[in-house]
């Protein structure tokens, strides 16, 4: 292996659609020489679950300690990351998780060292998004999965003021100082959106393989909700439903097609 290219999101840009992707295509991503590698949700992934990505736990690994999804103890969670790459023939190793926006700089730094210490590339690609539609598609993720019942007005700007990677320019001087301005591709989701298969032909171009002999689902991952139904979702949120029941509301939604994911949104006055 020559390269480890690591996913990061960022979070609401389509991540568990990729992770996906990425899983039920593996076999032929190892044709062109990509390995996503089996780690992490990998099994959710391939079974076309909304999960975190192969790099899920290996991403909590480098949260900030006190957090609390933290894994305390990361020995067995970096040895089968190197142990998945030692076994592995292709040139390059892929790590996706949405979860490694949250991660303490100074550990993700000595993560990436070790990485190098193995003689291997570290690169790095994620999308960004229009912070308004990150702000709703997030307000809406914790409503819909997180038995969230506030109003959207102060979520949203506590949110703006407490997430550092919405600073896009700033987040990006960060991962230019840990990976190498050369070594990142950045893709704005808006942009790549609503095209057919758009956001997963835009990652496969940030990886260099090509998309001929891949298998592409019609599947519709981590869709929204809105309007009525948000409302609805919001207020039964009081009674702590199962997260199933919420499941059921969206594909209610979406059967109803008034629900899509990737929606632009428009909550606030």
């Amino acid at each position: 292996m020559k390269q480890v290219a690591f996913h990061f999101g960022l979070p609401k840009t389509g991540s568990s659609t990729l992770q996906v992707f990425f899983a039920r295509n593996r076999e032929a991503l190892l044709l062109q020489g990509c390995d996503y590698l089996l780690l992490g949700e990998f099994a959710e992934g391939a079974a076309g679950m909304i999960s975190s990505g192969n790099g899920a736990y290996l991403a909590r690994c480098l949260f900030p300690r006190g957090s609390d999804a933290r894994v305390e103890d990361p020995g067995p969670q970096f040895r089968a990351f190197f142990a998945a790459i030692a076994a592995s023939t292709a040139a390059t190793g892929l790590v996706s998780s949405e979860l490694f926006a949250h991660t303490d700089l100074s550990l993700l730094r000595g993560l990436l060292t070790m990485v190098r210490d193995q003689g291997l590339r570290p690169t790095l690609f994620y999308f960004i998004r229009a912070q308004d539609q990150f702000l709703m598609s997030n307000y809406i993720q914790m409503v819909k999965r997180h038995r969230f019942g506030g109003a959207p007005d102060p979520f949203v700007l506590e949110t703006m003021a407490t997430v550092p990677f919405l600073r896009y320019d700033s987040y990006f001087r960060e991962m230019a100082d840990l990976f190498g301005k050369e070594n990142i591709t950045v893709r704005i989701y808006d942009e790549v959106h609503g095209r057919d298969h758009g956001l997963v032909l835009t990652a496969l171009e940030a990886l260099g393989v090509e998309a001929g002999a891949l298998s592409f689902s019609a599947e519709r991952i981590n869709t929204g909700l809105s309007g009525a139904a948000l409302t609805l979702m919001r207020e039964l949120n009081r009674f702590r439903p199962r997260i199933q029941f919420s499941d059921l509301v969206v594909q209610t939604a979406q059967l109803a097609g008034v629900s899509n994911a990737g929606d632009p949104r428009a909550l606030l006055r």
